[in-house]
Parts: C-alpha cells; structure tokens; sequence
C-alpha cells in the first residue's frame, strides 16, 4: 500500500472512530459497523471492501457475526485475528443480553424473552432446551439450560421441568428450544 494509500485509510479510520464516539451506532450502516470492527485487528489496511464481502458472502450483519470462526476466514481479507474479533464481540453481546435480562429482574414482555432466546441459541451445534424462571409479579427467578442433545434431538420430560420449577419457587415459566438447522418446525414424533 502506497504512502498515500495508508494516509487515506487512517484518515477514514479516525472519522469512523470519531462518527461513533459522537452519535454511538445509530449513524453506521453494516458495512461500516463490520468495517470498523475490522479495523480494530488489521492495522493499516482499508477494510470497507472485505466488510461488504463479508456482508454479501453470509447475507447481513446477524449473520456475519453468527458465522464460525472458519467460514470468516474464507473472507478474503479477514484472518484469525479479525474472525477472533467479531466470535469476541459476539459472545460479549450474547452475555452481555443475558446478564441484562437477569439483572433487570423482571420480565416486562413475552418479547424480551424472544429477543434474549433468539440471540443466545441462534448458533448452537446442538438442540438445548432451556427454562426461565418467573414468579407471579413476572420477576426474573433464574434461567438456566436443563437439557443439550444431539444435532438433530434433545429429550426432556415434564417431570424434570416441573421438579426444577417448584426448586425454584416459580410460578410461570417460559421455556425454549432451538433447532440448529434452522428449521422452526416441529418434527413428527415416531412411537413404537
């Protein structure tokens, strides 16, 4: 890269730092969010062609960050260091909504346990079944995983639910699954 090259990509690193200490995310677009993030492994470098590559290779931000430290990498331009970043800035996220919701205490709408359960289980290899604890004011008594399975089953009995529940003190409980194909619909369920 040209001394003028490098001139221009830290000029444009500074405003991005500069545009996000004053207005936070709200003014970013995801390239630039994923530009940015780039940037904080890849020291002198223009990242906005390999953040849109990015994009355009998993399909959205969400997805980019979701995406396995092995298919980032298959990004031409992003390297161990930049796919550490953004598992990293992943990860953080993930706990920082969980320590969220369990901080607030109480659960203010059915919403806020989707949004929590979506963003947790989302990228799992294997199905989890999971329970949050509510008591009858809907405060937040816990949550906690209570079943991992295999790729493809986990297996849980209403005994194990309602004995955990009652440990508890819980008198409403939400209860979710993931499925880690993707698939949100039910399989059949063969009895022999």
């Amino acid at each position: 890269m040209s001394e003028d090259n490098k001139d221009k990509a830290e000029g444009h690193r500074k405003r991005l730092r500069e545009k996000f200490l004053e207005f936070g995310l709200d003014k970013f677009t995801d390239d630039e969010i994923i530009e940015l993030l780039l940037t904080l492994a890849t020291p002198r470098k223009d990242c906005k062609q390999t953040a849109r590559r990015a994009l355009k290779q998993f399909g959205g931000f969400p997805a980019v960050l979701e995406a396995s430290m092995e298919d980032l990498q298959n990004v031409e331009g992003i390297g161990p260091n930049n796919a550490f970043g953004i598992r990293l800035i992943h990860s953080i996220a993930r706990k920082f909504l969980r320590d969220r919701m369990l901080r607030e205490n109480h659960m203010n709408s059915f919403e806020e346990a989707l949004d929590y359960f979506t963003h947790a289980l989302r990228d799992q290899k294997h199905e989890s079944f999971h329970v949050l604890y509510l008591n009858s004011q809907n405060a937040i008594l816990g949550e906690e995983k209570l079943s991992v399975g295999s790729p493809a089953h986990v297996a849980m009995t209403s005994r194990q639910v309602v004995e955990k529940a009652l440990g508890h003190g819980a008198t409403t409980l939400v209860l979710a699954h993931n499925h880690p194909g993707g698939s949100a619909r039910p399989r059949r369920r063969i009895s022999r």
